[in-house]
């Protein structure tokens, strides 16, 4: 009995220091695992957004010789931005705006009997008050005039560059109205001229000219009309521009904006423009 019970004995002790070893084997062949905390992912350039808009827009224009030219013509919008918050954006943007451009003609009377020398009248110091048509063969050296026509034009190309800032007011059901200010360069570049015919509608030489002859008739000289060399202002100018904005946009879906507005833009002494604006807004990585 008792070799037996020391059988029992020595036999549990070696299971339990056979279990104990394969245990610290265990132990040594796999180390613990631990299971890495997660880092927080950071979103890069998640407000960045692309513009495109179509607009309709009133022009007005000081000219020297129309007085103020006003007329409604289309341009477009391009430009890039961010959203910084819910709250506020700001893009950069090129506006191209199709040219305003007039002509008119306007009938200037005949002075009967003149001399040589025509004196400008008032309508900017450019047109003589008669039209010379014909030497007055009675007085030489004077030519007899009737009616002719002057016929101005003039035409205006602007473009604009602006940095904006927007004020989002808030988010009801898709439409997030918004007010803004923008500041920048515009390029504004005038040409004008003018041409006269006879009342029969005839060109008067090269348009400006009236000659009897190469080298006058009677010993008239040749007249000029208009501008010198036949060649009307063409100027370019590089202005101050500032703008004020007001609309809203509508979420068509998580990427794409409807944008509706109004601004006003003023492109330098010269020049102002009233537009209503569309157009979408895209959130590429939205």
């Amino acid at each position: 009995m008792r070799r037996t019970i020391h059988a029992a004995a020595a036999a549990l002790m070696a299971w339990t220091a056979g279990g104990t070893l394969a245990a610290e084997a265990a132990d040594l062949s796999l180390p613990p695992v631990y299971q890495p905390e997660s880092s927080p992912i950071v979103e890069l350039g998640s407000g960045w957004y692309l513009r495109a808009d179509a607009n309709v827009y009133d022009a007005s224009y000081n000219s020297n010789i129309f007085g103020t030219l006003s007329n409604t013509n289309f341009g477009a919008t391009i430009g890039a931005g961010y959203q910084f918050n819910p709250f506020f954006r700001v893009d950069a943007t090129f506006d191209y705006m199709t040219p305003v451009e007039k002509k008119n003609m306007i009938v200037l009377p005949g002075s009967g009997i003149g001399g040589v020398g025509y004196p400008a009248s008032s309508f900017g110091g450019l047109y003589p008050p008669g039209c010379p048509v014909q030497v007055n063969p009675t007085t030489p050296g004077n030519i007899d005039s009737i009616s002719c026509t002057a016929n101005p034009w003039a035409k205006v190309t602007a473009n604009v560059y602006l940095l904006n800032a927007y004020l989002d007011l808030g988010h009801w059901y898709g439409l997030t109205p918004y007010v803004g200010v923008g500041a920048g360069l515009a390029y504004v570049h005038s040409q004008a001229n003018v041409t006269y015919r006879f009342i029969n509608g005839t060109l008067y030489g090269d348009g400006n000219s009236y000659c009897g002859g190469n080298t006058g008739i009677g010993g008239v000289p040749c007249f000029h009309l208009g501008y010198a060399n036949n060649s009307g202002p063409n100027v370019t100018n590089y202005n101050f521009a500032y703008a004020l904005m007001a609309g809203f946009s509508y979420d068509i879906s998580s990427l794409l904006k409807f944008d509706v507005g109004y601004r006003f833009l003023d492109l330098g002494p010269k020049m102002t423009s009233q537009q209503f604006r569309a157009g979408i807004r895209i959130t590429p990585d939205g």
